[in-house]
């Protein structure tokens, strides 16, 4: 679009406009030159010939030029500068006097929220002298509005000039920005106009600004990118974790973290030159999907703890960043010339411990590898402690050749003491061995006597991953449409989460893989059950794959509909207790109880109408369970809820509910008094699900039975409209080869460990999936003789 009929308008008008002044443009310029005006944004993609900036507009318009005398950097203004419906300066009462005045019915805004920073208002003329507001939340990358998660304030315009934002109007056009406010939000953000007039050559063609911006920069900083997206982070000596978006350099072994995607200067930088980079257990800091960059550069230690949204997201950002900190070694090449991946895992399982020192009231384990801390067990309040707590420190580096625990005992209002620790050689260890046996805790300082001992079971497993075709028959028999050969094997094996996650990732690169295995094994253990109270209350492959599976599909349903209520009970001021033995001595009763039926309310209000927001493949597999069980059990209707309730609401709601750092929901642990209220809200939702009223063994609780009588039907309700997904979704996730290799080589792994239970469980059932299993490992331990 030529700029030149505007431009040479305001040519005629230049002793009207002391603002103006010339500068002279060759004719293949000017075609490119971009039509803009005061106030406008765009992002910088590059210059031309020093003069001139190639940008894009935020709003989406085509590329173009502009004068790099006319613009100035806008990386401090709001995300949304520049879009015609963006007034940064309005108050509210503001915002409402400027559309009555200069607005039609339909004609909107959106401002900064004067009273929740990070969030937005939009006002919209309604007709007559009424203007309506509404709430734009944020919600890390997401916004809020509507009930509706949106990944931009741009989508939500978008949306409701399409649909209806109050009944029988959508909005319209922007209210239009005059002049006089143009002028308002120059001054106050700063800008200093310059009023000296310029003489013109009438010969020359004739562009115009008011000094310095006809348009604020942002620059654009991504083009060199290797990665970037969301990740929260903490530093070692910060107590608060915080989302930014981060912007990996790979070329200069760089990674850029800001306060948000739309900024350009970054909030700091990481240099990987010097880093190494390590997994975190989950246990750790209580929140999933977490790892660590440590930096030694120049004598000094720095620690970042990073967290991914998902296992996907952190397992990419892994991939990507190892080998720009600590360049891998984790590969050899075989016998053929080959190169083979190889994995390196630590299982250690912290026992119990004995004779500690009379300080150590609080006593809990920190797991190191070489001093970097990696894990961490759980309190016990005990002299002789037990946990009998396992961990699996997965992709250990070949760098690493020892692990300590140092238990220490936790103090409330002091720094937790240091009681003693232990240091063990992994080359000590067999490889796929478990090694029991009792260490001496040593204190710091070497002349002192030992402290006390404890049990550690640990087993170092080295092993290497073939190439793909060598695991082909593995993959044919586990994706077999009966799953007989997983089916069989989760019967043999004790830990069966580790098998499920595995054939989970194993399945994703099927079309409805997971679903359909989903499917079959719940199928297949609701035929072999007979007592419904038990039906899927153990640890079976069927309970422990739901469970994973569920929490990989719904984390983004639980961050839109659990999120924001889970923060707004923490922000209670009033209490919710209603155990007369746990409350204050001035405590209303009637009060907490009022405030507590009021939040459960809100909440199953939340969740009752987001049924449009679940997975569709979690609500077909939902279906499956409920069709499964009516066919089973055709007269009971209890049970046709519970199936459906118990997987939803006391496998997924609840324990996000209860851990909600656990499912990223919050950044920081819930203060005592709002870990209490949460408790008290997951007890009454998992009664309501379960269609059960509290009763003498919880009597306090009797006074919330009214609300579980009340919503006993809207959850009958809700369960049936959940499972109405007739038709399996077609889902089909790509999963690189050599994560495939990895899960298929620790399936072979788990029937080499547990061979002699494969064998004994074959021979006693004369199971045909089991006898061909132990043939195809049998394919694959040879071909990994010859690897070798």
């Amino acid at each position: 679009l030529s700029p030149v009929p505007a431009l040479l308008n305001r040519q005629k008008n230049l002793s009207e406009n002391p603002e103006i002044f010339a500068f002279v443009l060759s004719s293949s310029v000017l075609r490119l030159l971009l039509r803009f005006t005061v106030g406008d944004v765009f992002y910088v993609d590059g210059e031309f010939n020093d003069e001139f900036l190639w940008c894009t507009p935020v709003t989406g318009a085509p590329s173009g030029l502009v004068p790099v005398a006319l613009v100035q950097d806008a990386s401090e203004l709001d995300d949304y500068a520049g879009f015609p419906w963006f007034f940064s300066r309005l108050t509210k009462q503001a915002a409402n006097d400027y559309l009555l005045d200069h607005g039609v019915p339909g004609s909107y805004l959106i401002r900064p929220s004067e009273v929740s920073p990070g969030d937005y208002s939009l006002s919209v003329h309604l007709g007559g002298r009424m203007v309506s507001r509404f709430k734009i939340s944020r919600d890390g990358r997401h916004y809020a509005m509507g009930g509706r998660m949106y990944d931009s304030v741009e989508a939500v315009v978008q949306h409701y000039r399409q649909s209806q934002i109050v009944e029988g109007m959508a909005l319209g056009q922007p209210c239009k920005k005059i002049d006089e406010y143009m002028r308002q939000e120059l001054r106050g953000s700063g800008v200093q106009i310059d009023r000296n007039q310029t003489h013109l050559n009438s010969d020359a063609f004739v562009g115009f600004r008011n000094r310095p911006a006809i348009s604020e920069v942002i620059s654009r900083r991504e083009e060199a990118a290797t990665k970037n997206g969301h990740l929260v982070k903490k530093a070692d000596n910060k107590k608060t974790w915080k989302e930014y978006f981060f912007l990996l350099k790979g070329a200069e072994k760089q990674l850029f973290f800001f306060e948000n995607e739309r900024q350009t200067r970054p909030k700091g930088m990481i240099d990987l030159s010097y880093s190494s980079i390590y997994n975190v257990h989950d246990s750790l800091h209580g929140r999933a999907n977490c790892f660590q960059i440590i930096v030694r550069a120049f004598n000094e230690v720095s620690t970042y703890y990073l967290c991914g949204n998902t296992t996907e997201d952190k397992n990419d950002w892994m991939t990507i960043l190892q080998p720009l900190c600590n360049p891998s070694k984790n590969s050899r090449k075989s016998a053929s010339g080959r190169l083979l991946e190889q994995t390196r895992s630590l299982v250690m399982n912290i026992v119990d411990a004995q004779r500690l020192p009379r300080n150590a009231t609080r006593p809990y384990c920190i797991i190191s590898l070489d001093d970097v801390s990696m894990a961490r067990s759980q309190t016990v309040e005990a002299a002789h402690p037990v946990w009998e707590e396992e961990f699996k420190l997965d992709d250990v580096h070949p760098d690493i050749t020892s692990f300590s625990v140092a238990v220490m005992s936790r103090n409330k209002r002091i720094k937790d003491t240091f009681i003693g620790q232990v240091q063990i050689n992994i080359s000590a260890l067999p490889n796929r061995a478990y090694v029991d046996e009792w260490h001496e805790l040593r204190p710091r300082t070497k002349d002192k006597a030992a402290c006390g001992s404890i049990r550690i079971k640990a087993k170092f497993q080295h092993d290497i991953i073939l190439p793909e075709e060598e695991y082909r028959q593995m993959k044919d028999l586990l994706t077999e449409p009966d799953f007989a050969t997983v089916q069989a094997l989760g019967d043999v094996l004790k830990d069966r989460r580790e098998l499920a996650s595995a054939i989970l990732q194993i399945c994703r690169q099927e079309p409805s893989g997971c679903v359909r295995m989903l499917r079959t094994i719940t199928t297949m253990e609701i035929q072999q059950h007979d007592d419904v109270p038990t039906l899927f209350r153990g640890n079976t492959l069927a309970t422990s794959a739901m469970d994973m599976y569920m929490k990989s599909t719904a984390l983004a349903y639980l961050h839109a509909t659990v999120k924001d209520m889970v923060n707004e009970i923490i922000a209670l001021k009033q209490s919710c207790e209603i155990n007369p033995t746990r409350m204050e001595r001035n405590e209303d009763m009637s009060a907490n109880l009022k405030c507590l039926l009021n939040v459960l309310n809100k909440f199953i209000d939340r969740v009752f109408g987001s049924i449009t927001s679940v997975p569709e493949s979690l609500r077909y597999v939902l279906g499956c369970l409920q069709t499964g069980v009516m066919a089973k059990w055709p007269g009971n209707d209890v049970v046709q809820i519970r199936v459906v309730s118990g997987f939803f609401f006391l496998r997924l709601i609840c324990p996000a509910v209860l851990n909600p750092r656990l499912f990223n929901l919050v950044t920081d642990p819930p203060s005592p008094s709002a870990s209490r209220t949460l408790t008290l809200v997951a007890k009454c939702i998992q009664n309501l699900a379960n269609l059960v009223e509290f009763g003498a063994k919880e009597p306090y609780m009797k006074t919330v039975n009214h609300f579980i009588n009340d919503n006993k039907d809207r959850m009958k309700l809700f369960v049936n409209t959940l499972c109405t997904m007739p038709h399996c979704p077609a889902t089909t996730e790509n999963i690189k080869p050599q994560q495939l290799c990895r899960d298929l080589a620790n399936v072979y792994h788990m029937c080499v460990d547990n061979m002699t239970e494969i064998r004994k469980s074959q021979e006693k059932s004369h199971s045909a999936a089991l006898r061909k299993l132990i043939v195809v490992t049998d394919m694959v331990c040879k071909a990994e003789e010859r690897h070798r």
